[in-house]
């Protein structure tokens, strides 16, 4: 395994754990609306500590090792879907921000209206990312 290819699948670890502990505390925040402040808050720092620099490790790493040549395939797929993956998690962040902030204010509809772009977004990168990880997978092992 190259450097780059360890930084990766490090980066990749930390952000699907990241993602894991976010989808927990949303399950929570979502059955309990007393929680929803306190998860805007814990979320909006997992973010910022964490899962920025992840994906953005993610990304570069990415760039850093792509070979257009190869770009048919399984690779293609796990270019594609892993480029979106960290566009819809860069795109998250905007309403983790705005959340937060609507926390702060005690602006219990601006915390629900941000809640469902969060949703939204994991219901859209959470699957294109294992499709990339899939991808990676059948990339690495058929080759």
């Amino acid at each position: 395994m190259t450097g780059w290819q360890l930084v990766h699948v490090f980066a990749l670890g930390v952000w699907l754990g990241c993602v894991t502990i976010e989808s927990v505390l949303e399950a929570f925040g979502h059955r309990d609306p007393a929680l929803r402040p306190a998860v805007a808050r814990i979320h909006f720092w997992i973010d910022m500590l964490v899962e920025v620099p992840a994906f953005a490790l993610v990304a570069g790493s990415g760039a850093m090792m792509l070979r257009l040549e190869l770009l048919h395939g399984a690779y293609a797929l796990m270019v594609i879907t892993g480029s979106i993956a960290i566009a819809v998690n860069l795109w998250c962040v905007l309403p983790v921000v705005r959340r937060r902030s609507a926390a702060e204010s005690n602006d219990a509809a601006g915390i629900e209206a941000q809640s469902r772009r969060i949703y939204r977004a994991f219901a859209v990168g959470v699957p294109l990312g294992l499709m990339a990880l899939l991808a990676g997978l059948l990339h690495r092992f058929m080759i």
